[in-house]
């Protein structure tokens, strides 16, 4: 991948990432559990990866991303255990509430994700962002 090119590809993961977040409040309002659960992770997934683009690790698969934040940032000290358990977390709750119709996401489930939501995701970008 061509250097500039790169660079644009962390910007747009970056403003998709506060694009998502800013949806939240009005998925809130109108109870959308499943959907706010489905976006938290979504905004998780598009930092994380604007971050491993600008290390230069590859992002092939949900689950890739996943064990390569762990592997590069948990293991390295940049990310706390519990800040990868909480994406890994959000990861599960996002695919239980998009492929299980027996489940139901409750208010409580979701809403106490939201400021940890928030604060990983800008400790992600600011990673990404980090020269």
């Amino acid at each position: 991948m061509e250097e500039e090119n790169r660079f644009d590809i962390i910007k747009l993961q970056i403003e998709r990432a506060q694009s998502i977040m800013a949806e939240i409040d009005i998925l809130v309002a109108n109870k959308l559990w499943s959907t706010t659960a489905n976006r938290l992770y979504y905004a998780l997934f598009h930092a994380a990866c604007a971050l491993l683009i600008k290390d230069l690790h590859p992002v092939k698969s949900h689950q890739g991303v996943s064990m390569s934040i762990g592997q590069y940032y948990v293991t390295s000290g940049l990310l706390t255990r519990e800040e990868g358990k909480f994406y890994g977390r959000m990861q599960g709750l996002r695919e239980r509430s998009d492929y299980n119709c027996m489940i139901q996401i409750t208010e409580e489930e979701v809403k106490s994700k939201i400021e940890p939501t928030r604060n990983l995701v800008n400790r992600l970008i600011a990673l990404a962002k980090d020269k």
